[in-house]
């Protein structure tokens, strides 16, 4: 697509240049009120470049109402606002600048700076929100310590918070009052949080090590305030693990929460005081799933954990966004781990990666974790930067060992403290730990895309060797056409054909299981002492973030399936085998007849006898390979054939395993506690209602006992799965199911998300009806959450979304368009959906081009939308 819109400039890593200014402190008064919040900031300006003649302050949208310096006010001609930069000459070293400013936050929907939910104000300011509130160099490198005096209404602001410690409480005319909040600790203006509203707490105390008292406070609308105890146990959880891993103690003397309704991010790390949206706090058994509880728990650590890999130690420059939340993602990940299921943790997460992340690779939106440029920088929030940035690190750990990683960490968080830090320096705490050369492992931070590794094995009977000979690529993309090799770890193990570990020598070092480290074109390893004819276990643990190809017979794969000692590889030898079931079967729509698939049946039939034994693995049985990982195993698919070969997959499972399946929900229908939220409790609810959507997808009795256990269910996982196992299957007519569920939760705003997602994401809904649901009377077009719901998961409904006659590309794009309007981040995120456009049929991409021309027109279009449908298009 070419483009007519104005000029637009890119943001180069290159032109990185240290601010001529700094800012130790500054303090901020804010009179709050939702028409017309007026701050008045008081900042100690230092010059770091002597020859600097002004200071450049950012700022968006504000009323720039008086600057004063050294106590003189200026007139308006001694200063310039073009709308976006304030201009004030500084001709001495140092200076007391003094700026009075106002913003409407009723008025901004693009959930940026200062903005109303609900009857509340709050603050999304990462990355460059904080220039929508005040004046200020807005920019992670200008760090500094705020103090901040926040006045309103008591009845309609009776709770005012911000960053660090409060103090100085006090009551003022006209049933106003204030308090002031002061952070002892440097930050830059990202981190920053205002928080004001009607809002009762949850409260709670955690002791730490060194004995301190902390006060834990979980801010919600009083209507929620019942929804608060698994959110404190979390943060709780998460504060212990970080001292007994990482020997982090939390620093200030309180920690708060606010749950907002209406957010464009799933949660915010500002310092002490941290924003999440509603829906990932929220929870209480009738109304979360398992699965929102598990991942509310997640994001709490995740955020909390922030504290230090992010906060404390933050980014130089967005361009290093990576440094915190590649870190930080990884550590969430070992926290679950650590706390459940650490092999199931581990595949889904790389389940994950390879649907979304490797996605990405594999489109125009490829980019490194370390990207040179960007054009809007709320873009750079990616599964790239997150997902893969955490795989880089645990390559790491994988290379360098535990202990010594963690020792790395420590030492990069002790020599970093209070300053902002690039992903140089992490690499070199790193490097300090390890007698390793780390040098070539920096090409994981600068080259985009995933790296392909074909392995081939030779083994010598005779000298009792095994070769392992590593074919490493990567494809091109525009940041590295010609790319360098990667240093790849690939952990192995090797077992017989009973299933028997195979121990094996390498550098004369006993051993049953390594790391092999690909670091050229072509690496040659050699195993010796392997006394017996071997199959590889390659990629355990998902070791590296890499496409892993090697030429296994389906009977090697079955006996992976079944014995190898890593249930990662176990888990992966089953997707292996059913893609391999898709690509012979999966445009036939015959039943597979040969030996190989019945003895899969017979093996599968033998795994669900012991479900019960191990029911989140057993749930992995069920877990059928996602689009991305079909097309990346299909080049000459479809996205719409793929999706039709996977439910191919799906039917045949279900009806040749459908006896054990029924067994097996039977047996933990009945034994289940449902009231429990307890790791083993949760597992169980996962596999029982695993086999019922397999069930109800292919017979109709089935679908009718959902019907009746969905009127007796008393937990939403229950009811949950029981409603959904009715609208995803082509044997239902959901329609008086879907308005009875309406009926009994139309005034819970959270269970509402969930409803308008199911059916927007249903490929058995007509689309008429789901165009309709935006027009709904409970469907909020203005906050985030329902738009992600409808519009979001509609574009991952295949069937509808990428339908041959192009209407569903027609709504979105209109949609999209309208949301671009006043929330230009949500419709780039929405956006990103059209990343699968080189996967379209020629007829499909005419189409979703045509519309994207005539509905988004180039030339309408904000930054944000614009560059995500650049990238996407011309992938």
């Amino acid at each position: 697509m070419t483009s007519t819109h104005v000029e637009r400039q890119k943001i180069e890593l290159s032109n990185y240049k240290a601010p001529d200014f700094k800012i130790p402190s500054i303090h901020l008064t804010c009179e709050l009120d939702a028409q017309r919040t007026v701050i008045t900031s008081e900042m100690t300006v230092y010059k770091t470049n002597k020859n600097s003649t002004h200071i450049k302050l950012n700022g968006v949208g504000l009323e720039c109402l008086d600057c004063i310096i050294d106590g003189v006010s200026l007139s308006s001609t001694d200063y310039t606002y073009d709308g976006r930069i304030l201009t004030i000459p500084i001709s001495a070293d140092s200076v007391s600048l003094k700026i009075v400013s106002a913003c409407c936050p009723a008025e901004n929907h693009a959930l940026e700076g200062l903005y109303q939910s609900g009857t509340m104000l709050c603050t999304q300011n990462e990355p460059e929100g904080f220039r929508r509130i005040t004046f200020f160099l807005d920019r992670p490198d200008v760090l500094s310590k705020f103090t901040t005096t926040l006045r309103g209404c008591k009845k309609t602001y009776p709770v005012m918070l911000s960053n660090g410690n409060p103090s100085n409480e006090k009551e003022l005319e006209d049933n106003r009052h204030e308090i002031t909040w002061t952070d002892p600790f440097p930050k830059p203006a990202y981190l920053y949080a205002i928080v004001a509203g009607a809002l009762e707490f949850q409260q709670d105390t955690f002791v730490t090590k060194s004995g301190r008292s902390i006060d834990c406070r979980i801010y919600v609308e009083p209507h929620h305030l019942d929804r608060c105890d698994h959110a404190m146990e979390s943060l709780k959880k998460s504060m212990t693990w970080d001292e007994d891993v990482y020997d982090l103690e939390y620093d200030l003397d309180i920690f708060m929460i606010v749950a907002v309704d209406n957010f464009n991010m799933g949660a915010m790390e500002n310092k002490g005081l941290n924003i999440f949206n509603s829906t990932c706090v929220l929870a209480k058994p009738t109304t979360a799933t398992d699965a929102e509880y598990q991942n509310i728990e997640r994001i709490i650590a995740h955020e909390y954990f922030h504290n230090f890999t992010g906060n404390r130690v933050t980014c130089r420059d967005w361009f290093q966004l990576t440094l915190k939340e590649g870190l930080t993602v990884f550590r969430d990940q070992e926290f679950t781990a650590d706390h459940h299921h650490r092999a199931i943790k581990r595949i889904q997460d790389a389940r994950g990666l390879r649907q979304y992340q490797f996605a990405e690779d594999a489109s125009g939106l490829a980019h490194p974790i370390q990207p040179s440029s960007y054009l809007e920088i709320n873009n750079f929030y990616t599964s790239t930067i997150y997902d893969k940035g955490a795989e880089v690190i645990r390559m790491y750990q994988t290379i360098m060992g535990r202990t010594a990683f963690i020792e790395a960490v420590k030492d990069y968080l002790k020599t970093h403290d209070g300053e902002a830090a690039t992903t140089d320096d992490f690499f070199n705490a790193m490097q300090r730990h390890t007698d390793v050369d780390l040098s070539q492992f920096k090409r994981w931070y600068h080259q985009a895309g995933t790296p392909v590794c074909n392995i081939e094995s030779n083994y010598d009977e005779t000298q009792q060797t095994l070769t392992l000979t590593i074919h490493q690529s990567c494809r091109p993309t525009p940041e590295s056409p010609n790319k360098q090799p990667f240093m790849i770890p690939i952990q192995c193990g090797l077992i017989n054909k009973n299933g028997k570990e195979i121990e094996f020598s390498e550098n004369s070092i006993p051993s049953k299981n390594t790391v092999l480290i690909s670091r050229d074109d072509v690496t040659k390893v050699t195993l010796t002492n392997v006394k017996e004819t071997p199959i590889v276990s390659l990629g355990r643990d998902f070791s590296a973030p890499i496409h892993l190809h090697y030429d296994y017979s389906i009977e090697e794969l079955m006996i992976l399936m079944r014995h190898d000692s890593n249930q990662y590889n176990q888990s992966e030898a089953l997707v292996q085998l059913y893609i391999r079931w898709i690509k012979e079967w999966g445009l036939s729509k015959k039943a597979p007849a040969s030996d190989d698939w019945k003895e899969l049946i017979s093996h599968l039939k033998s795994m669900f006898t012991t479900a019960t034994s191990d029911p989140d693995m057993s749930a992995q049985y069920l877990a059928i390979p996602g689009i991305a990982e079909i097309l990346d195993a299909c080049p000459s698919y479809d996205i719409s054939t793929a999706w039709s070969a996977a439910m191919d997959l799906k039917r045949w499972l279900a009806t040749s395993l459908y006896d054990e399946l029924n067994a097996t929900f039977e047996t933990l229908q009945a034994s289940n506690d449902t009231s429990s939220v307890s790791t083993l409790a949760m597992a169980q609810r996962r596999l029982k209602n695993g086999c019922l959507s397999y069930m109800t997808y292919v017979n109709q009795d089935a679908v009718k006992r959902a019907e009746k256990l969905l009127g007796q269910a008393t937990t939403m996982t229950e009811e949950w799965a029981f409603y959904r196992s009715i609208l995803n299957t082509p044997l239902s007519q959901p329609d008086s199911v879907i308005q009875s569920f309406f009926d009994k939760w139309k005034e819970d705003s959270l269970v509402m998300i969930k409803w308008f997602g199911s059916q927007s994401g249903s490929p058995y809904m007509e689309l008429s009806k789901i165009k309709e649901l935006a027009k709904h009377p409970n469907f909020d077009d203005k906050n985030a959450n329902y738009i992600r719901a409808l519009l979001g998961s509609f574009m991952g409904n295949i069937p509808l979304f990428y339908h041959n006659s192009g209407e569903g590309f027609e709504w979105i794009c209109q949609e999209i368009m309208r949301v671009d309007s006043f929330n230009p981040i949500m419709a780039a995120r929405l956006a990103n959906g059209f990343k699968w456009y080189p996967r379209l049929t020629n007829n499909q991409q005419t189409l979703l081009t045509n519309y994207l021309n005539q509905l988004c027109p180039a030339e309408k279009r904000s930054n944000n939308l614009h560059e995500m449908i650049q990238n996407c298009i011309s992938g």
